[in-house]
Order: structure tokens, then C-alpha cells, then sequence
């Protein structure tokens, strides 16, 4: 008989399944991984922005901020 027994169907699609888990895994890894590589980036440039030897660009980035976001006002120090 040329085909295949319900057995080996089972087997055939657990096999399948557990295949494309791992794959799915390995995915979700890689997208997490890169996103914490840009964040560490992002958070690097920016430790490298604030301790700049130009605080003028410091400010101007800081003003801007609050003139975009008013909100941002209640927190600052009086």
C-alpha cells in the first residue's frame, strides 16, 4: 500500500507543528533582539546628545521639547 497510515500522519503533522513553533520562536527572538539593539542605540544617542561639550543644543533640544509639549512645564523645577 502506497499510502500512508494514520500513524504516520500523526507523526507527520506534530512534526509540522512543532517545526513551525520553533520557527515562529525564532522569529519573535530576532525582531525582539533588533528592537533592543535600536533602543540601546537610542538610549546611547542620547546620553551622548546630553553630556555634548555644546549645552547650547541641549537647551534648544529642551525648549522645543516643552514648546511641543506644554504639559511638560509642570514638572520642571520654579
Amino acid at each position: 500500500m502506497n499510502g500512508r497510515s494514520y500513524f504516520e500522519i500523526k507523526v507527520l503533522a506534530a512534526f509540522s507543528g512543532a517545526v513551525l513553533v520553533v520557527v515562529l520562536l525564532a522569529a519573535t527572538a530576532w525582531k525582539v533582539s533588533r528592537e533592543a539593539i535600536d533602543v540601546g542605540y537610542q538610549v546611547s544617542h542620547t546620553h551622548y546628545v546630553l553630556n555634548s561639550p555644546c549645552p547650547r543644543e541641549v537647551g534648544h533640544s529642551v525648549y522645543g521639547e516643552i514648546e511641543n509639549r506644554p504639559w511638560l512645564t509642570e514638572f520642571l523645577p520654579s
